[in-house]
This record gives C-alpha cells, structure tokens and sequence, in this order.
C-alpha cells in the first residue's frame, strides 16, 4: 500500500491507498465543518473510500464511536459514547443501529443490557432504575415492555 494525502470536497484523507488512489488500508478523515451529519473525523481501516473493519468516529457534539464498520456504516461490535447525555452503550450494530445483544448506560445509573432490533430494546432484557432500586427482566418489543416480566 502507498500512502498519500487527499484532499475531497467533504475534508481531507491522509493514509493508505490502493493503485487507483482509494483509501483502502488506515487511515484518517477529517470532515469539514460543515459535513450534513456532524462528522469530525474517521481514524480506522478504509475499504473503497468507506470506513471498514475498526476504527474511531468522532462527532462535532463530542459523541464518539469505537468499534467495527462494513460500508461506512457501524455493523458489529462497538462503544458509543454521548457527550451531551452521558450515556453509553456497547454491544452490535447492524447497519448503522444498535442490533443483537448490548448494554446502554444511562449517566444516573440506570442500564438496560439485553437484545435490541432496529435500534431498540426488543427481546429478552433487563432493565434496572438505580435511584429507585427496581428493575425488570423479560420481554421488550419495540422498545417497551411485554407482559409482566420478573
């Protein structure tokens, strides 16, 4: 691999490429200010110009991600960490969204750590509210809570 630095309209690319002059390899993308989706930079591994196996993802709002990409897109397991709420989840993604088994924490202490879909919590999963010393195992569907549970 050779690498190179590149300037694009969305920002600039310094890293590995292929023979055609295509982030493939690692590499760092800093997006310009203005990127639609609030990217500051991409530091991981590149596949065709698109963020591919791991890498970091940094946003304007200071949230971040760390973990596994396919396409450009968070698929498989990563941390995601939200400055303006505090919260944290680590477990899979598919496609971009939380998706299979992952833990999210709320910045008062409260958790749910079980099965999500689309984003969601949807499966088997607990969910504990710290401040009021309670909790709930069971089914979620959609994000809300089905039957009784434990």
């Amino acid at each position: 691999m050779v690498v190179a630095k590149i300037r694009y309209e969305e920002g600039s690319y310094e890293g590995e490429v292929n023979e055609g002059k295509i982030p493939e390899g690692n590499g760092l993308f800093e997006y310009r200010g203005d990127d639609e989706n609030g990217r500051m930079s991409y530091e991981g591994g590149w596949k065709n110009k698109a963020a591919s196996g791991l890498g970091t993802m940094r946003w304007q709002n200071g949230d971040r991600y760390e973990g596994e990409w396919q396409g450009g897109l968070r698929h498989g397991s990563g941390k995601y960490f939200s400055k303006s709420t505090g919260g944290k989840y680590e477990g899979e993604y598919e496609n971009d969204v939380k998706s299979g088994s992952g833990k999210y924490m709320f910045n008062n202490g409260d958790y749910y750590d079980g099965e999500w879909k689309n984003g969601l919590r949807h499966g088997k999963g607990l969910y504990v509210w710290k401040e009021l010393n309670e909790k709930y195992e069971g089914q979620w569907e959609a994000g809300l809570k089905e039957g009784q549970g434990v």
